[in-house]
C-alpha cells in the first residue's frame, strides 16, 4: 500500500468510528515528526506503516484521548508535547496568541514576556516563535513544567521556568503577561470525557471561578511594567466581573470576542495617571 492509499483508508476509518481526521495529523507527527504525510518519502513510510497503523487502532479502542495516546496537540500550526497532566491547547486559546501579537507590535525590542499557568508552554512558545522576547513561564504543577520545558527544548526557544503559585517565587516586572488560568466553578457541569481525561487542577477553580483572576489583579502592579499588558484567557460569563475587579485596582479592561462570538479574553492595561 502507498501513502496516498493508506492515508485515504485511514480518513475512511476515522470517520468510521467518530473521530476527527485532525487526529491523523498527530499520529503522523508522531511517528515521523512530520506535519504531513507527504512529506515522508515512500521507504520511510513503508518501514513505519505498522506504526502509523498500531497508534490508530489505539485511538478506536477510545479508552485514552487520542492527544494523550500519541503524545502531541496541534496548537496555531506548532506540535506540542501533552499529557495528562497538561490541559490540552484549544483552538479557542488561538485568539489569545492574536491579541499578544497585536499588542508586541506597539512594545519596545525584546519585551519581557511571561506565561503564567504556562501547563504545556504552548503560548509561551508560539509567541516566542513569532516575536523576539525573552520568555519566562510558570505553573504549580511539577509535572506540567516538565512537559513545558521539553516543549521549549524541542521548538528551540530559552526559557526561564519555575515552579510557582501564581506570582509566589517570581521578583521582577514583565511587559506582558499572558494567562490561562484554572477557571471553571466547581459546581459547573462540562464534558465527562474532560472530567475523566484532564488535569482538575488546571480546570477548576474556587469563588465561582474566580479565584485566579482576584490574586492575580490584587498582587499584578508588583510585577506588570507600568505600559504592560495582561491578557487573560476566560469564561463566557465572567468578563464583567473581572471588569469590575480590575477597576477596583485601578486597571481598565477590555473584553474580547472570540470566534465563536463567546467572551473569550480579558485585556487589562493600567488606568491612565496611575502611577505604582
Amino acid at each position: 500500500m502507498n501513502r496516498f492509499d493508506w492515508y485515504l483508508n485511514a480518513k475512511r476509518l476515522y470517520a468510521k468510528n467518530g473521530i476527527h481526521p485532525s487526529i491523523l495529523s498527530l499520529v503522523v507527527y508522531k511517528v515521523f515528526k512530520a506535519k504531513d504525510l507527504f512529506d515522508v518519502n515512500e521507504d520511510d513510510f513503508k518501514s513505519n506503516i505498522e506504526m502509523l497503523d498500531y497508534y490508530n487502532q489505539k485511538i478506536f479502542e477510545k479508552k485514552q484521548l487520542p492527544q494523550h495516546i500519541v503524545g502531541y496537540e496541534n496548537f496555531y500550526g506548532y506540535f506540542f508535547n501533552v499529557s495528562k497532566y497538561t490541559l490540552l491547547p484549544r483552538i479557542e486559546t488561538e485568539c489569545l496568541i492574536d491579541i499578544a501579537q497585536d499588542k508586541l507590535k506597539t512594545m519596545n525590542s525584546n519585551p519581557k514576556v511571561l506565561d503564567l499557568c504556562c501547563g504545556s508552554g504552548c503560548i509561551g512558545i508560539t509567541i516566542a516563535k513569532k516575536f523576539n522576547v525573552i520568555s519566562y513561564a510558570s505553573d504549580i504543577s511539577q509535572e506540567a513544567l516538565d512537559i513545558a520545558r521539553r516543549n521549549y527544548e524541542e521548538h528551540n526557544i530559552t526559557c526561564t521556568l519555575k515552579i510557582s503559585d501564581i506570582f509566589q517565587e517570581w521578583d521582577e516586572k514583565f511587559d506582558l503577561i499572558l494567562c490561562n488560568p484554572p477557571y471553571i466553578d466547581i459546581e459547573d457541569e462540562i464534558e465527562k470525557s474532560v472530567i475523566i481525561h484532564e488535569p482538575h487542577l488546571a480546570l477548576f477553580a474556587e469563588d465561582k471561578g474566580l479565584y485566579f483572576y482576584k490574586n492575580i489583579i490584587e498582587h499584578l502592579s508588583l510585577y506588570l511594567n507600568t505600559h504592560g499588558v495582561l491578557v487573560f484567557e476566560i469564561g463566557e460569563s465572567q468578563g464583567q466581573l473581572i471588569e469590575e475587579y480590575a477597576s477596583i485596582y485601578d486597571y481598565d479592561c477590555s473584553i474580547i470576542k472570540d470566534m465563536f462570538g463567546r467572551n473569550r479574553n480579558a485585556i487589562l492595561t493600567r488606568r491612565q495617571g496611575v502611577c505604582k
